[in-house]
C-alpha cells in the first residue's frame, strides 16, 4: 500500500469525545464550540449564527451546561436598546481548556490502533470513512468509565 494511504484516510477520520456526566446531558464538541464562540464574540446569537443553528438551540445548550455544573459556564445580561450580552466565565474557560486537553489525550491514546485500522480500510471506502471514538466518563467515582469505538461507518 502507498505510504500516503493511511494519512489520506486519517484526514477524514473523526475522533469525537463526549462526556456523559448525566445520561441526558453529554458534554461534547458542539457544546464546547458554542462556549468558544461565545468567548470570542460575547454573544449567544453570534455563536448560533456561526454554527448555523437557531438562537434558541444555542441558548438551550448554554442553559444545559449551566445546569450541569455547580458554577455557570456563561453569564448573560438581558437585552435592552443595545441588546444583551454573554460572557464566558472563568469556569467556562476551564471547561474548554480541560475538554480540549482530554481530546488531545484521547487522540494520542488511540493513534496507534486507529492508524492500524485505517491501513485496513478498503480503497473504495477510504474516501468516506468516518470512525467515532467515544469515552464515557461517569461523574461518580465508583462508576466505571469506558472508552471505545461508538460506531464505524463507510459509505459506498
Amino acid at each position: 500500500m502507498d505510504r500516503r494511504g493511511p494519512r489520506a484516510v486519517h484526514a477524514t477520520t473523526r475522533v469525537l469525545l463526549r462526556l456523559y456526566f448525566r445520561h441526558v446531558s453529554p458534554l461534547g464538541p458542539g457544546k464546547v464550540q458554542v462556549l468558544e464562540l461565545i468567548r470570542d464574540s460575547g454573544s449567544i446569537s453570534e455563536a448560533a449564527r456561526t454554527m448555523g443553528m437557531s438562537y434558541r438551540s444555542a441558548w438551550l445548550l448554554v442553559d444545559s451546561m449551566n445546569a450541569l455544573f455547580r458554577e455557570p459556564v456563561v453569564s448573560t445580561t438581558l437585552g435592552g436598546r443595545g441588546g444583551g450580552s454573554a460572557t464566558l466565565t472563568d469556569f467556562g474557560a476551564d471547561v474548554i481548556r480541560r475538554y480540549r486537553s482530554m481530546e488531545r489525550a484521547t487522540r494520542r491514546a488511540i493513534a496507534k490502533d486507529l492508524s492500524a485500522l485505517e491501513r485496513s480500510v478498503r480503497a473504495r471506502a477510504q474516501e468516506t470513512l468516518t470512525s467515532v471514538f467515544v469515552c464515557f466518563v461517569s461523574a461518580r467515582p465508583s462508576a466505571p468509565s469506558w472508552c471505545g469505538p461508538f460506531g464505524l461507518s463507510t459509505m459506498t
